[in-house]
C-alpha cells in the first residue's frame, strides 16, 4: 500500500504492476459489490482499471480512505496487559466473521492481512 494525497484527502492506493487476472477480477468483483451492499466492516474502497499509467500502460489500483487507526498487530502488542480489552478484541473479530458469513462474500473476499484490520479501543473492528 502507498499513502497517496490529493484533492485534500489521504487516500492508501494498491497498486497491480503485474497482470494477475483472476486477482484483479475478483478484486474488481468485491468492489463492485460492495459498492452496492456497503459493510460497516470493511473500509469501502473503489478498484479502478486504468488507476495509474507507468511509461504509457495503464495497471489497476485499490484506492481507498487512508486508516488512520491503530493496526492490530500492534494494537494487540500495546494491550497484551489488558485481557478484557482483549476480549472485547475477539468479540469484535468474531462478531465481525459473523457478519461477512452472513454477507455471503467471505469465500470471494481477498485474503486480509492482520496489518490491514484498523481500529481503536471504541470502534468495532474494520478491515
Amino acid at each position: 500500500m502507498f499513502e497517496v494525497t490529493g484533492g485534500g484527502q489521504r487516500w492508501a492506493v494498491r497498486c497491480f504492476l503485474r497482470e494477475v487476472t483472476t486477482q484483479q477480477q475478483r478484486y474488481a468483483a468485491i468492489s463492485a459489490h460492495l459498492q452496492q451492499n456497503p459493510l460497516a466492516c470493511i473500509v469501502p474502497f473503489v478498484y479502478l482499471e486504468e488507476g495509474i499509467r507507468v511509461r504509457g500502460k495503464w495497471y489497476p489500483i485499490l484506492k481507498m480512505q487512508w486508516a488512520t487507526e491503530t493496526r492490530l498487530d500492534t494494537y494487540i502488542e500495546d494491550h497484551l496487559d489488558e485481557p478484557a480489552t482483549l476480549a472485547r478484541l475477539a468479540e469484535q473479530w468474531f462478531d465481525l466473521c459473523g457478519v461477512l458469513r452472513r454477507a455471503h462474500g467471505a469465500r470471494r473476499l481477498p485474503a486480509w492481512q492482520h496489518r490491514r484490520r484498523r481500529g481503536r479501543s471504541d470502534q468495532a473492528a474494520r478491515l
